[in-house]
């Protein structure tokens, strides 16, 4: 029989080294989104098991211990926001009705907002500055706050997140069922934070602005039927119910500076926030490479625009947890904008 040469030996002993540095690298690429993930939880469980139940909240816990009929009687005929929530939280506490276990469903809503962002931005920049844009968003305080509440907040800000996951897969012309998927998120988000439609505006038109072909609009098109389907039971309250949200007061600049901070989670943030747009507002001038952020960019402005402008000419809606679906696409344009001039 013939002698194993040096080098097969080697090769041998080195391999487990080598499986082990690959599993490694495989592991660490996900830190960052389960560790922004953990804290969410973590944070719940102790901040969720220290507060009681505020107004709004009792109304959805409520709504979830009624019978399942009658619930569906009042997500289609009274309670114009929320639906797709409620539903959820039904089901959920059919498991177990403790404060904290309602309360883990808006962790759960955080969490797979997370997990979106977390996806686009790895796509668009890498690991690096995608674990940048995870721990951002995980510390804002404003999504925080949201994440303890048994309200459908964080859900709203999971669907829009998403949403543009599968946006950037229509921009790429990449899966069939892109489009619908996208239709999806957008019905979900309008029907359980209906302001949440000005933000898919913004996003629509920068998608056109950066590939208007013939293909991207059938998939604008099929997600459009798509959207109108996932929101047609829910539509129906907010057309029979217009005395919704009828004691938000009539904007005002002061007002408007008020929640825009408040959903900025104060001035600080909001700076961090400003001072990242702007940065990507000059990069995709730039370089090409910046420009899918401006979808994230778009549809958060488009968002807190149309909330103004519908409060200024038709009924006021501007406080700061309606804009709670810009948060994770501002992060998103925030980050994307700090990645240009940070050193590489």
């Amino acid at each position: 029989m013939g002698m194993r040469a040096p080098e097969s030996d080697a090769i041998d002993s080195a391999y487990p080294l080598v499986m082990a540095e690959a599993e490694w690298r495989s592991v660490r690429k996900f830190a960052a989104p389960y560790a922004a993930s953990l804290f969410v939880m973590v944070f719940e469980l102790v901040r969720g098991t220290k507060d009681s139940f505020f107004g709004d909240e009792g109304v959805s816990v409520w709504y979830a211990r009624k019978s399942l009929g009658s619930l569906v009687e009042v997500i289609w005929s009274e309670d114009a926001n929320m639906g797709p929530y409620y539903l959820s939280l039904w089901f959920w506490v059919r498991i177990d009705d403790g404060d904290l276990w309602i309360r883990a469903l808006s962790a759960l809503g955080t969490v797979a907002a997370v997990w979106g962002i977390w996806l686009v931005v790895r796509r668009w920049s890498g690991d690096r500055v995608a674990a940048v844009a995870v721990a951002v968003f995980a510390l804002t305080p404003f999504v925080l706050s949201w994440s303890m509440q048994a309200r459908g907040y964080s859900m709203a800000m999971a669907f829009t997140a998403w949403s543009l996951v599968f946006a950037d897969r229509i921009v790429e012309q990449k899966g069939r069922w892109s489009g619908p998927m996208f239709g999806v998120m957008v019905g979900l988000a309008v029907a359980t934070q209906i302001s949440t439609a000005f933000v898919f505006v913004g996003i629509v038109l920068a998608m056109f602005a950066f590939a208007p072909t013939r293909q991207i609009a059938r998939s604008v098109g099929t997600a459009g039927l798509v959207a109108a389907g996932v929101f047609a039971p829910f539509a129906w309250a907010v057309i029979s119910n217009p005395s919704q949200a009828s004691w938000v007061p009539n904007l005002t600049i002061h007002l408007f500076v008020r929640n825009f901070l408040s959903a900025a989670s104060g001035g600080f943030w909001a700076l961090m926030i400003a001072s990242g747009c702007i940065c990507l507002a000059a990069a995709s001038v730039r370089s090409a490479r910046f420009r899918p952020y401006l979808m994230a960019l778009a549809g958060s402005a488009s968002g807190v625009v149309g909330l103004a402008l519908i409060s200024l000419t038709a009924k006021p809606m501007f406080i700061d947890r309606y804009l709670i679906g810009c948060i994770p696409l501002a992060v998103i344009a925030a980050v994307g904008g700090w990645s240009a001039v940070w050193p590489r």
